[in-house]
C-alpha cells in the first residue's frame, strides 16, 4: 500500500497507459511478480509498479529490456514523486533522441546506455537479476 501512495503518479500513468493499450486492441500479457506488474506490450516504459516491455530476441534467461525496465522501476521505489522529474523526463528525452537516431542511422547512438538515468536502471536491474525468473514467464 505504501508503494501505490509512494509512487502515486507514476502507477497514475502507468494505469492509464495500460487503458489506453487495452481500448486500442493492443494485445497485452500481465505478470505480476515482486509486487510489480510485468506487462508485455508494444513499449518500454516504467512507470511505477507497471512494467511495460516489448521482449528483446534474447531466448535465454532474463530479457535484457525487461531488466532495464525493472531497474527503473527500481529508481521509482526510491524516488517516489520525484521520479517523474528526476529519472522520467530525462530517459524520456533520451529515448526520443535514440528513437530518432536509430531511424536515421539504423543503429542505437553510441554510449546510450553510459548516461544517466539509463546507466543507474542498468545496474540497478543486473542487481536484482537473481530474483528475477526467467524472461519465457513473463
Amino acid at each position: 500500500m505504501v508503494c501505490l501512495l509512494w509512487e502515486f503518479p507514476q502507477n497514475l500513468l502507468g494505469a492509464i497507459v495500460l487503458g489506453f493499450l487495452r481500448a486500442a486492441g493492443r494485445p497485452v500479457k500481465i505478470t505480476c511478480d515482486h509486487e510489480r506488474l510485468f506487462i508485455r506490450a508494444p513499449v518500454n516504459v516504467s512507470l511505477g509498479m507497471f512494467i511495460f516491455f516489448s521482449p528483446s530476441r534474447s531466448t535465454a534467461g532474463i530479457d535484457p529490456i525487461m531488466r532495464h525496465e525493472y531497474g527503473h522501476s527500481m529508481q521509482s521505489q526510491l524516488l517516489g514523486p520525484f521520479y517523474l522529474i528526476v529519472v522520467g523526463l530525462p530517459s524520456f528525452f533520451l529515448a526520443a533522441h535514440a528513437t530518432w537516431h536509430a531511424r536515421k542511422y539504423h543503429r542505437l547512438p553510441k554510449k546510450y546506455l553510459e548516461r544517466f538515468p539509463e546507466r543507474w536502471a542498468e545496474n540497478l536491474g543486473r542487481k536484482a537479476s537473481p530474483i528475477l525468473q526467467d524472461s519465457a514467464r513473463y
